[in-house]
């Protein structure tokens, strides 16, 4: 049935109760002092704990705040036994923690009753916990997952992308370096254009090298540079931008101290949120919000703020509970995949940081808030 602990300095008491608890299958513990009684509740965690109210080391009262303020034993049910039976000596059991009052002289049937009922109590209690443990650990699961879903898609899509502009990129490259070094033709601006050739070249592999690169994770822990992640991310987007017509205003804090983290989960959350305002900038007709601000600061010398402005706003104040949640999106089509910001506030949790958000009538922005 039930393990209950029985606390009197009273031996004869204890054994009788003991003796009618024994009867109905409850397993018994005996303690005579309320710190006896509470080393015992702590070391054997009963479900149901009888306290006499009345002991000369320490009282019940005393004996029930402290089992409610340990973490162990505070979802315990405690039971008052004793003699007194004033109203103002009950209420102020139910005020430090009691479940319930029993006076004396004890009946049993009462006694089982009431104890019987304390059980059921910590039964729907611990039923309750594990429930929530259970849902917590779904949660993790799934938030797990999704991150292991959209780290491996983003992986994918950047091999796939580097396996097809790849070779034929080395290939141009190859052709532009054999006519220039081989001296294939005398046309002076020829020469010139294939030297042009030559390094964009070089440059569109280094940019597909680098988005391998935040494609893949590293080691959680060393130093990185947020500064230098921004200048990789924007070095990523700037065709998007030329070919959009989005215009970038960009404030990099200098001097700013290295944080502790994943600098390529963080490359990703900070590509997300770029990639978010430059889509709500080429969704706008207007010149005026053709444009996007993306900042770096110092706070307080405690934390590191990234902030990225579009300056389309009036976000609807209802997509906020929305917004965070993996495969919503405010923008229609199918080229949306409606994880960004999901991914962004993952890795932010993860980082032990924060993203924040507000949006007017003139401008939408994000802030990923990462400790020092």
């Amino acid at each position: 049935m039930g393990k209950v602990l029985v606390i009197d300095d009273d031996h004869f008491i204890a054994d009788i109760i003991s003796r009618f608890l024994i009867k109905y299958n409850h397993e018994v513990i005996k303690a005579h002092t309320g710190n006896d009684g509470i080393i015992l509740a702590m070391q054997t965690l009963p479900d149901v704990v009888l306290l006499d109210r009345m002991m000369p080391d320490m009282d019940g009262t005393k004996t029930c705040e402290i089992l409610k303020s340990r973490e162990t034993t505070k979802d315990i049910p405690v039971v008052f036994v004793t003699s007194k039976t004033e109203l103002e000596d009950q209420v102020q059991a139910l005020k430090v923690g009691a479940h319930d009052y029993i006076c004396k002289p004890i009946e049993p049937r009462e006694l089982i009753a009431r104890v019987e009922a304390a059980l059921r109590v910590k039964q729907l209690q611990d039923e309750l916990k594990d429930k929530l443990r259970i849902s917590r650990q779904l949660e993790e699961t799934r938030q797990h997952l999704m991150e292991q879903y959209m780290t491996a898609m983003f992986g994918q899509l950047a091999e796939s992308l580097m396996h097809e502009l790849n070779n034929p990129l080395m290939a141009v490259i190859g052709l532009a370096e054999l006519i220039k070094t081989r001296n294939l033709t005398k046309d002076k601006q020829l020469i010139e254009h294939m030297e042009m050739i030559h390094e964009m070249g070089l440059r569109a592999s280094a940019k597909l090298n680098s988005l391998l690169c935040i494609a893949k994770d590293n080691d959680q822990g060393l130093g990185v540079d947020i500064n230098k992640i921004v200048t990789d991310v924007i070095e990523l987007v700037n065709a998007r931008l030329l070919i959009s017509g989005v215009q970038l205003n960009l404030h990099l804090q200098q001097n700013l101290r290295e944080i502790k983290g994943n600098q390529n989960k963080l490359a990703r959350a900070i590509l997300a949120l770029v990639n978010n305002a430059i889509e709500a900038a080429e969704s706008c007709n207007n010149v005026n919000c053709k444009r996007i601000s993306v900042s770096t600061y110092q706070i307080k010398n405690e934390e590191i703020g990234i902030k990225v402005y579009d300056f389309v706003g009036n976000l609807p104040e209802e997509y906020k509970e929305q917004l965070f949640q993996p495969f919503f999106t405010t923008k229609g089509g199918r080229n949306h995949s409606g994880i960004g910001l999901y991914l962004v506030q993952s890795i932010a949790k993860e980082h032990n940081g924060r993203i924040n958000w507000q949006s007017s009538v003139d401008n939408t922005w994000f802030e990923l808030v990462l400790p020092l």
